[in-house]
């Protein structure tokens, strides 16, 4: 009887055997979870995270070299990057795959332009997830775009909040949505503007 309670605490207590994680399919690469930058290569291709329980942010990237229509050519083809908000629950293992599959060249060049994700369970039930595509590509800024990802959330659910109360939100709450609702050449404008009124 010792001996099975004295294996059962070493399974229990070994965290890699029920690890929360995530995996995505072949034509996709992690770029960074939580704002961290995910490290791959072409001969260490990382296609599996483990992630904590709660809501995690994941960006990824399409990434695939795809036969041609016509000839016996391969094309590069990629998206911009991904970013993926996952409700992780314990014992969660997750997959990610593009929603439809993609047979053609012309399929793909379509799917990077506006891609669209799976993200299912063990269980092969939809997770709770949300996506996003960024037109930012560098990946030092994927940090800053889970950020902006997460005002642009804000201040959306701000607006809604404000709808349903009929209360006016705060100027800062204000200055949230509207700054997340701007294009770059406004926000910079309204930047120098803000920066000459500081001086």
């Amino acid at each position: 009887m010792k001996k099975f309670i004295a294996v059962s605490l070493l399974l229990l207590g070994s965290s890699n055997i029920w690890a929360d994680s995530l995996t995505i399919s072949k034509e996709f690469e992690f770029i960074a979870v939580n704002g961290k930058e995910v490290s791959s290569s072409l001969f260490n291709k990382i296609n599996k995270v483990t992630l904590p329980v709660g809501l995690q942010k994941v960006a990824i990237q399409y990434k695939e070299t795809v036969r041609d229509d016509v000839g016996n050519g391969f094309t590069p083809v990629k998206s911009s990057p991904i970013i993926v908000s996952l409700q992780v629950t314990t014992g969660g293992q997750y997959q990610l795959s593009s929603a439809e599959k993609i047979t053609s060249l012309s399929k793909a060049k379509a799917f990077a332009k506006s891609p669209e994700v799976k993200v299912t369970d063990q269980h092969g039930k939809l997770a709770s997830y949300s996506q996003k595509l960024s037109v930012e590509v560098d990946r030092g800024v994927i940090g800053n775009m889970i950020d902006k990802h997460d005002s642009e959330v804000k201040g959306r659910a701000l607006k809604e909040t404000s709808a349903l109360t009929g209360k006016p939100n705060t100027a800062e709450e204000k200055l949230y949505y509207w700054w997340n609702e701007a294009d770059d050449e406004t926000r910079k404008q309204f930047a120098d503007w803000a920066n000459k009124q500081i001086q």
